[in-house]
């Protein structure tokens, strides 16, 4: 009997360790799926930030030329307000140039003074009035034209 103690103790700790080892197994099983799943994952993630700094760089682009296109647009702005404030200053400098007395303003009359005021034998007739200005208006800005609304030209200041 006292050898069997041995045997049995050696068939037990046998029994044990194979238990232990096939845990181990499974275990290293497990822990071979988990680093599967990270790597996925990783490889995911990887990908992910990838699409977002490919997507951060397009917006960056898209802003960079809307803000050039701003810039310019107010630039363009900037300078039709500068051409509309000469255009207004030369206006007032024409009409002020119109209610000089005839006397006063020379003998031969200053053609661009009747631009603003129609002749009167055509005052009974509002459409020879807005062409004749329009004619007017052309030849002296330019290829420009005021814009009319019901047969009246309006400045706004």
């Amino acid at each position: 009997m006292a050898q069997r103690e041995p045997e049995e103790r050696s068939h037990a700790e046998t029994d044990e360790m194979q238990k232990a080892r096939s845990e181990i197994a499974g275990l290293q099983k497990a822990l071979n799926l988990k680093q599967q799943e990270l790597e996925q994952y990783q490889s995911k993630a990887k990908k992910e930030e990838e699409n977002f700094h490919t997507q951060r760089r397009t917006w960056q682009l898209e802003l960079a030329e809307k803000q050039l296109l701003l810039q310019g647009r107010n630039a363009e702005i900037e300078q039709s307000k500068s051409e509309n404030a000469s255009l207004r200053k030369r206006i007032r400098e024409l009409e002020s140039g119109a209610k000089q007395p005839a006397g006063s303003a020379g003998s031969d009359p200053d053609p661009e003074q009747s631009l603003f005021h129609a002749p009167r034998h055509l005052g009974s007739h509002p459409e020879s009035t807005s062409i004749e200005s329009e004619k007017k208006s052309s030849r002296i800005f330019g290829a420009r034209r005021w814009r009319t609304r019901e047969q009246k030209r309006r400045w706004q200041s």
